[in-house]
């Protein structure tokens, strides 16, 4: 039988609330890396917007 290698990375088990390696990750973001990803979202959510509303418009028509 074969196996595969996958490691799973620690920073996503949560043990419980507000403990635990994925709090320990969260705390370990610097603000730009934080101020990154709230960028890379507004960007995402811009498309997606455009996106949903020219469907809306070609379903109006």
């Amino acid at each position: 039988m074969k196996t595969s290698n996958v490691v799973k990375e620690k920073s996503f088990y949560v043990r419980g609330a507000g403990s635990g390696p994925a709090t320990e990750r969260c705390q370990r973001l610097n603000t730009s890396e934080a101020e990154s990803a709230i960028n890379d979202n507004k960007e995402l959510l811009k498309l997606l917007t455009r996106i949903i509303n020219s469907t809306k418009q070609g379903m109006d028509t």
